[in-house]
């Protein structure tokens, strides 16, 4: 199962939260999220830039407030228009939003080598 996006309230009150990791199919984080995790510091995307600015974070409303129809259309007047702040989201504007990288090429592997001196560490850094 793929999360495509967070429900309202979903960490609300999570004051303790401090990172999330952000799949890469979230399409949309609606409004109230985040609402009272101050202290969430990192937020880690599994995309790109491209793909973290599509998506869809709640955090205004647009009203339009309709007066009476103009005569001979079905067109009704524009009392007032206005945006509207929802509270939630604060949290993940103020956090820092860390992106996947990847190696250009097909192969995705990479390789290295730890050494301390003239000691090679490396085999206590493979995880795969």
């Amino acid at each position: 199962m793929s999360i495509k996006f967070y429900s309202k309230g979903a960490f609300e009150g999570c004051t303790g939260l401090k990172r999330i990791t952000v799949p890469r199919k979230v399409k949309v984080i609606k409004e109230g999220t985040f609402t009272g995790c101050k202290q969430l510091e990192d937020v880690y995307f599994e995309g790109t830039m491209e793909e973290w600015n599509r998506i869809n974070i709640i955090h205004h409303k647009h009203e339009v407030e309709f007066g009476q129809l103009i005569p001979g259309t079905p067109v009704q007047e524009v009392k007032a228009e206005r945006m509207i702040f929802i509270p939630g989201n604060e949290a993940i504007f103020s956090a820092n939003i860390h992106f996947l990288c990847r190696l250009p090429g097909e192969n995705f592997n990479c390789s290295f080598n730890v050494k301390v001196g003239n000691k090679d560490i490396t085999e206590f850094f493979r995880t795969i």
